[in-house]
């Protein structure tokens, strides 16, 4: 293996098909987070590093604690996949997107719903939030991008640009940039303030799967069903370079939280991490049993974790590859998996509409809640970990507290 600056990489957090969330650090599994029943289909760390949030098949997100490895918080309450969990700006909720079509909003403080939100006619495949953590946006197999107020209620505005499904969404550092990857082959970039699109990229054959903008806002990242990484000047929309060591499928792509890497995962069962000055593969992690979905750092670049469809979360070593400690989901496959801000607890969803937090160091849960019914398909925290943000396949986003799971907010997407 070539020799790298390792100490630059500190944390990825990857999910897989076979339901477990993984940890890497230098190249080892450090940990197996083990909580959901069911694929990982988000994973993500809470802004100071202390918490992963996932989202799975068995319909859950968790919040795992990164030092322990137990579940902190389980979010239950959607009735299909949820495909993705996100911690929300302010810290205090937790917002989940389910292909029950709902998005809902979580406390996390009491691990509540607090508010679902309704309006997507087919599922959701990707929820953010805005940097001002007042609007949502959502992404859907209806082929639109969803604007929904942070407080709740009804959509602001439903855009539609791309001729196929909305697959995944990405927002600049200054959140006034939207990227968006479709199964119509193409990627656009939008304006914030005026929703439309000011730029199209056309390059993958294939529909495009993932997408990530650089720290900086200068470049995307597009991973595409064409087993292809297209690189993209996001000012001219220009292709800057092709990767292609994947052999399947591309499912998740993001930048470093200093841009100087990309990490990767696809159906190949590999998570690849590419240096971003010369775009060479530095390390390719293997292992997994089923495809790699999910993939991104810790706020401090310490560790990789990853979500599987075997409903396990691990936490690796990059440096050696070895599994450290895995977490396991008793309640579906997992969908997504993500740290808390602080990268002390993981964050899971699952395909029973749950979600679970988990403490890193111990691998145990600390709290679990059903919170869709559906899948929930990304659950991720606020950037000051205090929220959670979840949209599943029960056409709602939901919002909740860090902390408890309280749910704060329901967008209902009728």
């Amino acid at each position: 293996m070539k020799t790298m600056n390792l100490k630059q990489f500190k944390l990825i957090l990857t999910f897989l098909f076979t339901g477990y969330v993984n940890v890497l650090i230098s190249q080892k599994c450090v940990n197996t987070l083990a909580g959901h029943n069911g694929g990982v289909l988000s994973v993500c760390y809470s802004s100071d590093g202390t918490q992963i949030l996932s989202s799975g098949e068995d319909k859950t997100a968790k919040i795992w604690n990164v030092a322990d490895g137990n579940v902190v918080m389980t979010f239950s309450g959607h009735y299909f996949v949820v495909s993705s969990a996100i911690f929300a700006i302010d810290g205090k909720s937790v917002i989940t997107a389910s292909y029950d079509q709902s998005i809902k909003i979580w406390s996390l403080k009491t691990g509540k719903e607090i508010a679902a939100l309704k309006g997507h006619s087919l599922k959701i495949n990707d929820v953010k939030a805005l940097p001002d953590a007042k609007t949502i946006i959502s992404a859907s197999s209806d082929n639109t991008l969803g604007f929904w107020s942070a407080k709740g209620g009804s959509a602001d505005k439903f855009v539609i640009g791309h001729s196929g499904a909305v697959m995944a969404i990405d927002i600049n550092s200054d959140g006034n940039k939207i990227v968006t990857a479709s199964s119509d082959m193409s990627l656009r970039i939008w304006n914030v303030l005026t929703r439309e699109t000011e730029l199209t990229l056309k390059g993958h054959n294939k529909p495009v799967n993932c997408v990530s903008f650089s720290p900086d806002g200068k470049f995307i990242a597009s991973g595409s069903s064409d087993k292809s990484i297209i690189i993209w000047d996001a000012v001219k929309g220009r292709e800057m370079k092709i990767l292609n060591n994947h052999t399947a499928n591309v499912n998740t792509v993001k930048y470093s939280p200093d841009g100087k890497y990309i990490v990767s995962g696809g159906d190949d069962n590999t998570v690849r991490v590419w240096d971003t000055k010369n775009f060479h593969e530095i390390i390719c992690l293997t292992g997994h049993k089923l495809g790699v979905t999910s993939a991104c750092f810790s706020p401090d670049m310490k560790f990789v974790v990853s979500g599987s469809r075997d409903g396990k979360v691990k936490i690796w070593s990059i440096e050696t590859g070895k599994k450290l400690s895995a977490f396991k989901s008793e309640t579906g496959q997992v969908l997504s998996v993500s740290f808390s801000p602080d990268g002390k607890r993981i964050l899971s969803s699952d395909e029973e509409g749950n979600l679970k937090i988990w403490n890193v160091d111990s691998a145990n849960e600390i709290i679990s809640a059903k919170v869709h019914n559906d899948f929930i398909y990304s659950s991720n925290y606020s950037n000051d970990g205090k929220k959670i943000v979840s949209n599943s396949l029960d056409s709602t986003i939901k919002c909740f507290d860090g902390e408890t799971l309280k749910e704060l907010k329901v967008i209902r997407l009728n």
